[in-house]
């Protein structure tokens, strides 16, 4: 029997009683007991709900992933953001999840995350953004049972200098354009398209911090085909123009 593991406040712990997991043992501690709870035993499986509280609930992810790499975390939040999303799945969640939250859907990742465990022993290392190898979606997903999030995430990731796409990605996903639609939007708060173009543009931020690149050569390496647009959505993003954000790193040789 799996053992899964709930890390909540109290007044969030009162959602997961609803859970139907007639198959597991679901235990729960708030975060202050987390790190010392979860040391008394084995768990195949942790959601760490933060609330509003991210901070702390990145911190404790942190800690989870340093100790047990192999663990499965469901990352759950109050708050929508790109960026809280990303940094989840950076800090090594498997899933993630934005409230209100779809408990049904929640149940039936948890089945498929340890049904795939069971069947392959996995061991998984931190998420570390782009990859190398090839990501591929499972076979067969139902409208609930689909590719886990981090997966979805990875194949945008992977392919940003690229024309993305709804129809695309639900093909890959093997689910309908419009269950992956209200799925991914239901998940991360944000449709496709706003979750892209947030990753496209984040993506430029560090080719900025890191590479001495003209700002068109960072709009169409993130995927941005049109200088003007790449501009637009970059300062109602950040606030600032490419070239501002460029110089505040006190990078040289402004070129467009």
């Amino acid at each position: 029997m799996a053992i899964i593991l709930i890390v909540a406040e109290k007044a969030d712990s009162e959602l997961y009683r609803s859970l139907s997991l007639t198959k597991e043992n679901i235990e729960g501690c708030s975060f202050n007991e987390a790190k010392d709870f979860i040391n008394q035993g084995h768990f195949n499986l942790t959601v760490l709900d933060c609330g509003l509280e991210v901070g702390r609930g990145m911190e404790v992810l942190r800690e989870l992933k340093t100790t047990y790499s192999s663990m499965p975390i469901i990352f759950v939040t109050s708050i929508s953001s790109n960026d809280i999303a990303l940094k989840a799945f950076r800090t090594g969640a498997r899933d993630f999840f934005k409230k209100p939250l779809n408990v049904f859907e929640l149940q039936e990742t948890i089945k498929g995350i340890l049904a795939v465990k069971r069947s392959s022993k996995e061991i998984r290392s931190h998420f570390k953004g782009i990859i190398s190898s090839p990501v591929k979606f499972p076979a067969k997903a139902t409208p609930f049972r689909f590719a886990n999030l981090s997966e979805t995430i990875r194949y945008i990731e992977r392919n940003l200098s690229n024309r993305i796409t709804l129809d695309k990605i639900a093909e890959e996903a093997h689910i309908s354009k419009s269950h992956f639609y209200k799925l991914f939007k239901r998940r991360t708060g944000k449709s496709l398209s706003k979750f892209v173009t947030a990753m496209r543009i984040e993506k430029a931020k560090e080719l900025f911090q890191r590479d001495n690149l003209s700002i068109s050569m960072a709009a169409i390496d993130v995927g941005f085909s049109d200088y003007i647009i790449f501009t637009k959505h970059f300062k109602k993003i950040t606030g600032m123009t490419p070239a501002a954000y460029k110089r505040s790193f006190k990078v040289s040789d402004v070129r467009v």
